[in-house]
This record gives structure tokens, sequence and C-alpha cells, in this order.
């Protein structure tokens, strides 16, 4: 399994070649008859033809080294000893290390080839990989299967390759289930990994990025009791106030807490500013080094770090405003020179930068090789003349003590529930204002800057990730976050690929990043700053156009380099699509689409995440949705209401909503003419995110959707109950929420009006279960249905029923109106 991604401390089982002659290179559906076995008894898991031993090294024979030299063997036949090793004398083992670049060669030679051979070799392609999976499923269904469990691995990881290279290369649909996500969910769980960890997985990853995460090392799981979390939370991370205990850096440390002024804190942030502590390091060369740590209100002239850290990992305090003097000094130590750092880091970035696009921008044809000289002799002097400031700014800083200022909640949120409130509603000045974000999470602190992609796998399924109130600080922060490794600090947004981000994506892109207090201003710089070649704003248009044309063209070229470590990459950056999409805000903060997909996100961010009150992510997730200064000033007056009613007045400011709030699992507002509206925030994801335009302040919901209307009559209706489709003549099962389900489902319950309505979120498919609202039916036009909802329920169809227990209904395959209270 040599091609699989190389992680630190991940060896992969290593698999014998049992077999003594080479596959003969002929054509693969006819191996077995060659060889002497009936392939139909193979497919129906019958493997009592030969002996045990016999059997598997036919197996591995045709299933691996076959299907090697059926699909890549085009271009050149490929010999069995190209997938063997010598290990130690006489012992051979199964080698991988060639297949990526057999890929890429079967790849390159079917992209050269005309339409009709490609789709002749894909489909043959599809037929080797179709008959060993059922191969894998009859032997994996086998009582006494004739080969080891890592020999049946290997073929599944095998298939599973060529399959996401064919997706990789022609975007065709992964219709195979090698079983690998259930493999690695079984060791996961064996590791003692979090039950909500391994569902993520499920949930984010692909088969084989599964997989070569389950075998990861992770250092705390060791410690870590997983027996009260679900599949949606982990409760690890819940902090219990009256037994928390802030930790010292060191077991043994017994150092004093270094308490701050409180009635300092409460003037800074009654007075609407934001309190930081200002810290500094006095030695006098005999005794130890000493902080010296005052609180200040932040002013334009003083940046500042903010801290987003795990509560549970001891940096807390829920008894007073107070840190042990040990760890103050530990983050003096960390963030001393991290604001210079960053500045002088974020310079010589800009200039490489600048470089590369003008390089570009004179096209591969037209490289005017004496002006990119001169240009990188200045981009070389601009940067030692840097260097030199640099050694200048460090001497002015160690005369002064190199004073740092941080904000931690810890020492900057006071206890008091009414100063603490307006605390919490500031925390968008926080964290936006801030010159950095330091991420601290003990998990995390134990990994190298080395390890890519592993940083952001281990991230995927730290205790920071796990958080609500971190989650809330991290799209705070913008793209300002750096997280604490072993070896120092790391920008989150390199990991994720917007530190670097390609300005021209930015350009074509309806989003634009910014850390609240640029906007529109920035993206007009930059335009004007890539615009080298003459094109004014005026050709906008144009410029966005010849740009997409690059970026595309540059996909395919990237297209061509198939690679599961990049796989894996992309699904872990992928893992943080919902959270890192709210970097960005719309260029146009009235777009009602993107407001619309910024509230999903938002509510999808939380999906996954805990918080030790659960009240708490309501607030978390209004703040996240905010998009610009204003409508932040209409989300904080929200913060002064009772909890039960604060999600009713912001449903009625919104403009727009994602339709899949609607169909959402969890109880619904109490409120007669809002019923359809979520309490809370729910632990089930929004999937739909189409744009249900609202006006502020409207009450009902109106969507445009397929359903049925139900003729209910004199009959009472249960929890579960049958319809039947005259005009499909088809019946459909009807099951109502068993966790909020309507108050009248114990008793059965007679409509009023003698009418349901049933709304879908698409047509209904043969086979094909989904969720559906039940409303009551109160008014009916010819297009436009109007109802009280009742229940979300899930829909599928049945083959039989009884005609006595079904309920008639009228089928509305075009979209119609719902008016939905």
């Amino acid at each position: 399994m040599d091609h699989l991604p190389r992680l630190t401390n991940v060896d992969y089982p290593s698999l014998p070649f049992l077999g003594d002659d080479p596959y003969d290179g002929l054509p693969f559906p006819s191996y077995p008859q060659r060889c002497g076995w009936n392939p139909d008894r193979l497919q129906n898991g019958d493997f009592s033809q030969h002996a045990a031993g016999e059997t598997a090294e036919f197996l591995q024979s045709w299933l691996y080294l076959g299907t090697v030299n059926e699909i890549l063997g085009i271009v050149e036949s490929i010999q069995t000893y190209q997938y063997v090793r010598l290990v130690e004398p006489e012992s051979l083992y199964i080698s991988t290390g060639a297949l990526n670049g057999h890929i890429k060669e079967w790849a390159a030679f079917l992209n050269d080839v005309d339409q009709d051979r490609r789709s002749q070799e894909i489909h043959k392609a599809q037929s080797c990989l179709t008959t060993v999976y059922r191969v894998c499923q009859a032997i994996s269904g086998y009582a006494n299967p004739p080969c080891s469990a890592d020999f049946s691995l290997s073929i599944q990881i095998l298939g599973c390759t060529i399959d996401q290279a064919l997706k990789w290369f022609w975007d065709i649909p992964l219709t195979r289930d090698w079983g690998l996500k259930d493999i690695a969910t079984f060791s996961m769980l064996q590791s003692g990994w979090c039950l909500r960890d391994v569902s993520l997985a499920r949930a984010s990853l692909s088969d084989m990025s599964m997989l070569v995460v389950s075998r990861m090392q992770r250092s705390l799981l060791e410690q870590q009791d997983h027996f009260d979390c679900s599949e949606r939370l982990c409760l690890v991370n819940q902090v219990d106030e009256k037994a928390y205990h802030t930790r010292h850096t060191t077991t043994l440390c017994r150092c004093q807490h270094i308490v701050l002024d409180q009635n300092r804190v409460r003037q800074i942030l009654q007075a609407g500013e934001i309190p930081v502590v200002s810290l500094r390091v006095v030695e006098d060369g005999i005794g130890p080094r000493q902080v010296e740590a005052e609180v200040k209100g932040f002013s334009s002239y003083r940046w500042f770090f903010s801290i987003s850290h795990v509560w549970s990992d001891g940096l807390g305090n829920p008894y007073q405003n107070s840190l042990p003097h040990c760890q103050m000094l530990a983050l003096y130590d960390l963030l001393a020179n991290a604001h210079v750092d960053a500045q002088f880091d974020t310079f010589n970035r800009s200039l490489d930068m600048a470089f590369d696009r003008g390089k570009q921008a004179m096209g591969p044809d037209q490289v005017d090789e004496m002006a990119l000289k001169v240009w990188d002799g200045i981009r070389g002097f601009l940067k030692k003349t840097a260097a030199g400031g640099r050694r200048v700014v460090d001497g002015v800083r160690k005369i002064r003590k190199k004073p740092i200022s941080i904000w931690i909640d810890t020492l900057c949120v006071p206890l008091d529930k009414e100063v603490r409130k307006a605390a919490i509603a500031g925390l968008k000045k926080v964290y936006s204002g801030s010159l950095l974000t330091v991420v601290l999470d003990s998990e995390l602190q134990l990994l190298s800057k080395e390890m890519p992609p592993e940083e952001l796998m281990h991230m995927c399924f730290s205790g920071w990730m796990r958080r609500a109130w971190t989650y809330q600080e991290a799209v705070l922060s913008n793209r300002k976050l750096r997280v604490r490794l072993s070896d120092g600090l790391v920008d989150l947004s390199d990991l994720l690929g917007f530190g670097t981000l390609d300005p021209r994506t930015l350009i074509t892109s309806p989003q634009v990043g910014v850390d609240w207090n640029l906007h529109q201003n920035k993206l007009t710089q930059l335009l004007k700053w890539y615009m080298a070649r003459g094109e004014t704003k005026a050709n906008i248009a144009k410029v966005r156009a010849e740009i997409q044309s690059e970026l595309e063209a540059e996909a395919v070229e990237e297209k061509k380099n198939f690679s599961l470590k990049k796989i894996l990459l992309r699904d872990a950056i992928g893992s943080f699509d919902d959270m890192s999409s709210l970097f960005f805000v719309p260029r146009d903060t009235k777009d009602l689409e993107l407001n619309a997909g910024r509230i999903a996100s938002a509510w999808n961010s939380l999906v996954w995440r805990a918080t030790s009150k659960q009240e708490d992510r309501l607030s978390i997730f209004l703040l996240a949705c905010a998009t610009d200064e204003s409508s932040l000033r209409e989300v904080l007056p929200l913060f002064d209401l009772g909890r039960s009613i604060r999600m009713a007045h912001w449903v009625l400011q919104q403009r727009s909503l994602p339709l899949g709030i609607l169909f959402t699992r969890g109880p619904r507002l109490l409120d007669p003419e809002l019923g359809w509206a979520p309490l809370t925030v729910f632990d089930d994801r929004i999937s739909n995110t189409t744009c249900i335009p609202r006006s502020p302040g409207e009450r009902t919901l109106t969507v445009v959707l397929p359903g049925l209307v139900l003729s209910v009559g004199e009959q009472r209706i249960f929890r579960d109950f049958v319809v039947a489709i005259e005009d499909l003549a088809r019946d459909y099962r009807v099951v109502c929420d068993a966790d909020y389900p309507p108050s009248w489902v114990e008793n059965g319950w007679s409509v009023k009006f003698g009418m349901l309505g049933l709304i879908l979120q698409e047509c209904p498919k043969d086979g094909e279960q989904q969720v559906g609202i039940l409303i009551a039916v109160k008014h009916q036009d010819m297009d436009i249905i109007s109802g009280i909802y009742q229940c979300r329920v899930e829909i599928q169809d049945v083959k039989t029923t009884s005609t006595d227990a079904t309920i008639p209904a009228l089928y509305t395959p075009s979209p119609i109106t719902w008016c939905i209270s």
C-alpha cells in the first residue's frame, strides 16, 4: 500500500506476494477459465473449487495484478515484478509504489485518444471494477474466507483508488461502496475515538481519506473518556464550573495568580471600549523573570492579540478574573515577537506575490527578462531594507522591555452578569480588532509545522473544533488565526489555502475577504494593483472574464496530477468549508442568496460543536450571521431579550432564509404565526440552501414546492399512516417525527377542515426516503394553500397497503405556493 499518503508514525499493512507465477497479461474476464475456475461461482460466494491456499493465490493474481494490467496496462503491458518488492531474502511483498505513476500515464493516454476510444476504455475499467467489487462482497460474506482481512483490504483499496482516479479525471460518480468507511469506523472506535469524531469523518471525508485518518496517531485518546458522547456532540470538553481547576504550566508549579483590576475592566466596558491586558517581563539578572500586568483600554495606536482557547485545557477561571503567573509568562513568551514576525512576513510575502503576478501578467511568450531582473533586484533590496528595519524595531522594543497586549476571556470578561453581557456583545470588536487570534489547544500543541496535511486532519478532530464558542471566535477573527503547534505558530489561512489566496479568485468571486474594518476599498486597490497591463476599472467585466479563463486553464492542468494526498488535503480543507466560508462577506451585503447561504453555513458549523450552556448556541449563531456593521447593530439588541423570544425576533428581521431551515429536526416556536420557525439552533444540518426571499416583519413562510393534499375526512390519523395517490397508483408511508411530534399524535387527530398538506422538497422517487412537512390546511385557492405547521415527517413509498388504512391524496407535481404559519 505504498501509494497511500504517508503520515507521521503511520504504518499500513504489508501484504505477502502469494503466487509463484506472474499474471499472464491476457484479458481479465477470462482469466478464471484459463486457470480452471468458474467465475460465476466465485461471484456468488462459492470458493470451494480449490484448496484455501491455492484460492488465495489465484484471487491475488486475478483481482490485484489482473485489475492493474486490465485497466492501466493499455499504454504498455504491466509486469508483475513492478508490483512486487523483496523485503528480505526469499520474502516477497505486494508493492504499489508504481500505481500513481501508472494511473497518470493511463489518464494521459486516454485524454489524447478520441472520445469513442476513451469511452470504450472507461467502460472496460468500470466492468472490471464491478467484477472485483462483487467478488470482494462475496469474500466478506463468506463464513470461512480463503484470505486474510488485510488481503481483502488491499483489493478494496486498489478498487477505491481507481474509482477515485475515474472521478478525478472524468468526474465519473463513485457508485461502488468498497467498505473502507466501515473498516475505518471499526478501527477508530477500537482505538478510542469519540463517536462524534467518527460520525464527522463519515460525513465529511471520502472513503480513502477516512481510512488514512483512521490510522492517524492521536496522543490524547488514552486520556479521554468518550462514553457519554453522541454522534453529533463530544462532551469531553464540557466544563463543570463547580469542579473546575485552573491549571499551571506544570503539575508541580504552585505560583500565585495575577489578579487584574476588575473595576478598571468594568469602566472600560461601560465606556464601550475593549479592555486589554498589557504584559511586560522584568528581569534583574538574579531571580526568576516576573510578569507585570496592567489593564488598559484598546485604542487605535495599541495592537493586541486575542486568545481562542479550550476551557477544558485549564486556561479558564470561573471564580475570579485571574491566571497563574506561570501561564501569563508562557503567553508572553509565545507572543513577544509574534506581531513583528507577522508584519514583516506579510511584507515579504506581498513582495513575492507581486513579483509572481507581474510575471504572470506578461504571459508565457512575452516575458521581459530584463524587466524581471530589475524587479527581482528591487525586491531583494526591499527585503534587505526590511531586515534592517526589523533590527531597529527589535532594539527599541528591547529597551521598552518588549511590551505586548492580549485579550483573553478569562481576564477580560467580568463575572458580573450585566457587565459580562456587555463584554460578550462586544466580542465582534475584540476579534476583528486584534492583530492576530492565537488558537491554543492541548492536542494541537503536540503537533509539528512539518506535518501537512496532518495538521489540518488533527485540527478537524481537536477540542478547539468541537466547541461552539471557539467557532465564533474563528469567524469573528476572519483570516487572522494562528494555531499554536509544538514548534511555533502556523497560519490557519495558509493551511486552508487563503493565506496566499490568489487575488484573481477575489476578483471573480461574488464574495471578498474582509477584516470588517476593510471592505470594498480593498477590492478596488486589489483591482488597480493587479491590472498592471493597462486595463481600467471601466473594463472590470472584461478583466474578470479573462481571469476566469486563466483560472479554468490552470484547473485543467491541475487535474492532470492525480494524488491521493491531494484528495486527503482537499477533504481536510472541506471539513472547514462551513466555517471558512464565513471568512468572506458579500460585496453586496443586501444579496439575498448569499445571505441565505451564510445563514446555512453558520447553522451547519454548529451542528458538530457543543457548549456547556446549550442556550449559548443561539447567541453564537446570531453573531455569525451578521455580515456587516448594519446587521450587527440589528443583532445586538436581541441579547437583551429573553431566550425564548430571541429567535422569533431574529426571524422577523431577515430578508431571506435558506429553504432547508423549514425541514430541520427540532422544536418550533410557540408563537402561533411563527410555528414553522425553529426554537433554536439544532444538531441537524441545513442541506437545502435555496433562498426564500422575505420581507422584514413577515410572519408566515411562503415556499414554492411540490406536495400532496390529503383528504382526511372523518378519519383519525396517528404518528404512522399511509396515503394513496390515485394519479400515480402509488402508496406512501408517512411517519411523524418521533422526537418532536405534534400534540395530537398519541390519541389521533381529526382535522377540522378535513384536509392536510404534505410539503415535499422534491418529487418522490422510487424507493427513496425523503423529509417533508405536514401542515393543517386552513385555506386553499387554485395556486395557493395556507396552513398551520404540524411537524416534520419522513416519507417513503410502500409496495402493499391495506386500503382501509389509507388516506386518499392528490399529488401536485408542479410546484405550488404554500403559506405556512
